[in-house]
């Protein structure tokens, strides 16, 4: 089986320094966990991270972003077919956003295992969700 992790940065800001709505990061989200394999269309979100670069004249320019990761399991065609539409919606989302270029990492020759959670409780808290527990994700992209 061929695998492959994609990491993805999406802006929080548009070029305007004005907030990217996180309904429309959600969206952003579900378009490209969509380009995954059927078997795992799931992402990893980290919701804050601070990206720099510098200009060609020299100015060092930071910007709020979310990471998002990917993992792509199946045939070497089915990864590498969500590789290219994962390219495809990303370059979209980018136009959309006005960037001049867009973040995407690939890593080949990982190994990944999803494992059932298995919930304890310490204090009266729950220190590991179920796998189907709801989480507001425009909370945390609202961060």
């Amino acid at each position: 089986m061929a695998e492959r992790e994609f990491r993805v940065v999406i802006p929080k800001n548009d070029n305007n320094r004005n907030r990217i709505s996180a309904d429309y990061l959600t969206t952003a989200i579900s378009r490209l966990t969509a380009t995954m394999p059927k078997d795992n269309q799931g992402a990893t979100v980290y919701p804050l991270s601070l990206g720099c670069w510098r200009s060609p004249e020299g100015e060092v320019f930071c910007d709020e972003n979310m990471v998002v990761e990917l993992v792509a399991q199946g045939s070497d065609h089915d990864v590498q077919q969500a590789g290219q539409r994962l390219e495809k919606v990303l370059k979209e989302i980018g136009a959309e956003l006005g960037q001049q270029a867009m973040f995407d990492q690939v890593v080949v020759g990982t190994t990944t295992h999803f494992l059932p959670a298995i919930g304890r409780r310490v204090a009266g808290y729950v220190t590991m969700t179920h796998p189907r527990e709801k989480i507001d994700p425009l909370r945390l992209l609202s961060l």
